[in-house]
């Protein structure tokens, strides 16, 4: 071989990401809310600014930025009792800018549907946990959920998460039952989250009653309890060490999750400048490292994953301090 000639270097290893987005609109408390929903609404959704602002429409402005994709789960249920028109915003931002809804449903607003149409259900108590409400209540809330995103205009979706992680099997069955084909609802550092999944609740991408479980990412700190990777909580050190090491160990789909709301301040709705930082870093990272392909549900390949480990980002000491130190000065700036 010619002294001249090189050898290729070989790809790097590579790993598929779901960023992942729960939105959700909240009136600030159960009283009043036809009188706060309007502003509750501006502030969550758009945060200081409907040009400017950081929340849902700010974080699809720095994924169009750099080209990412990302999953949007979109909680519907709200708009059945404050007005569809909120609902057919949200879905019509996200669709603008090219991006993926799937279903969200946080089942405390199924509550506010008990006298009119989930009248048919027993509802004594307002709850977090969409398993706390019967197989019929469950299957009745889901079909109204899908039925809404449709006349808000999303396609139909493929893919589930529950309120708070908090689910149970039996909303796998319903699930199933409905055609969803993928749960991302697993949280194993919850201590609500599919608690009844016994061997099968483990960070591991699976098929459960049909239905194919994508686990969240977790990061387990040196110190402190384990935590799912979420933007607003986890460091950007941790995040890029976490998609390395499912790079490196050919793990499943590294879901990281983040909310409408998390790059503002919950209050006020300014920016919180240290998660908006984050969320640039990491998205400036991801295009520079094409390696790392941000995907969603409707180009998962299943067959591919089924059986592969979700990531849990252990020992990364020097990445954990960096956290806290940040989150301790966002603390102290914000909050």
């Amino acid at each position: 071989m010619p002294l001249s000639a090189t050898r290729k270097d070989p790809s790097p290893p590579s790993a598929d990401v779901i960023l992942s987005f729960d939105v959700e609109v909240w009136a600030d408390g159960w009283g009043a809310i036809d009188e706060k929903i309007q502003s509750a609404f501006n502030r969550r959704i758009y945060g200081h600014s409907r040009e400017h602002g950081a929340g849902l429409q700010g974080a699809l402005r720095i994924l169009a930025e750099h080209q990412l994709h990302a999953v949007f789960f979109v909680e519907p249920l709200f708009a059945a009792r404050v007005g569809e028109s909120y609902l057919s915003e949200i879905v019509e931002l996200i669709l603008r800018h090219g991006q993926e809804i799937q279903l969200h449903i946080h089942s405390e607003w199924a509550y506010e549907l008990r006298t009119s149409q989930l009248a048919s259900f027993e509802m004594p108590r307002r709850t977090r946990n969409i398993a706390d409400l019967d197989v019929a209540a469950q299957d009745a809330v889901l079909k109204l959920a899908i039925e809404l995103l449709g006349r808000a205009g999303a396609p139909r979706p493929i893919a589930f998460r529950a309120g708070s992680y908090a689910f149970r099997r039996s909303t796998l069955s319903v699930l199933a039952a409905n055609g969803l084909q993928y749960d991302s609802s697993l949280n194993v550092s919850n201590t609500n989250s599919g608690t009844d999944l016994g061997d099968e609740r483990r960070t591991r991408v699976a098929e459960i009653d049909q239905v194919i479980e994508v686990p969240i990412a977790q990061i387990v700190p040196s110190f402190g309890k384990p935590r799912q990777a979420q933007i607003g909580s986890s460091g950007l050190s941790e995040l890029k060490h976490l998609i390395r090491l499912a790079a490196r160990t050919g793990a499943g789909p590294t879901v990281i999750v983040s909310h409408n709301n998390e790059m503002t301040h919950r209050v006020t709705g300014v920016p919180d400048e240290f998660v908006l930082r984050r969320f640039r870093g990491l998205c400036q990272w991801l295009a520079a490292n094409p390696q790392f392909r941000t995907t969603g549900f409707s180009e998962l390949d299943p067959g591919a994953h089924i059986g592969r480990a979700v990531p849990e980002l252990r020992n990364a000491h020097i990445a954990n301090l960096l956290r806290n130190v940040e989150q301790y000065w966002r603390r102290r700036c914000y909050y």
